[in-house]
């Protein structure tokens, strides 16, 4: 039997793999009514013999971890487009973000019962800005979430 192996989409995904590390600010929500400054710590590895990416996400705020999440992200061929599967220790079922590369740059979406969600991931080589925004009804965006990282 003939194994299946990544091809071009899957590469892209490597884009992401690494450790990295960054400085990020909150802006003021419901879930974070005064915001402010954090650090974010990302460890990304290819899995599944390089067909998906898995991710590990820790956030810390005055030396302790505030929140944490994982991810794992795939190349969907039938959509033609990236999914991204995500759990995070608010305990609520998973989220789906589906998205595409323009470029080096990955934006995903995601609705669920509180609206939407955009992720931003701007590639600059060893570095990357990532954006999250939330919208009630994905016509006017709000930024949750902005950070910057550099492989650690």
């Amino acid at each position: 039997m003939h194994m299946p192996e990544p091809g071009p989409e899957h590469e892209k995904l490597k884009l992401l793999a690494g450790s990295w590390k960054g400085e990020e600010t909150l802006f003021p929500s419901p879930w974070d009514p005064q915001g402010g400054k954090a650090e974010g710590i990302v460890t990304n590895a290819m899995g599944a013999s390089g067909f998906v990416l898995v991710h590990d996400y820790v956030q810390r705020r005055d030396g302790r971890t505030t929140f944490t999440g994982h991810a794992v992200f795939s190349w969907n061929a039938d959509a033609k487009a990236y999914h991204c599967h995500w759990w995070d220790s608010m305990g609520m079922p998973p989220n789906l973000f589906v998205g595409n590369f323009t470029g080096d740059t990955l934006v995903m979406e995601s609705e669920g019962g509180a609206g939407r969600s955009r992720t931003t991931w701007a590639m600059k080589g060893n570095r990357y800005d990532f954006t999250m925004e939330v919208s009630p009804d994905g016509s006017q965006w709000f930024t949750f979430m902005s950070g910057s990282y550099a492989r650690s």
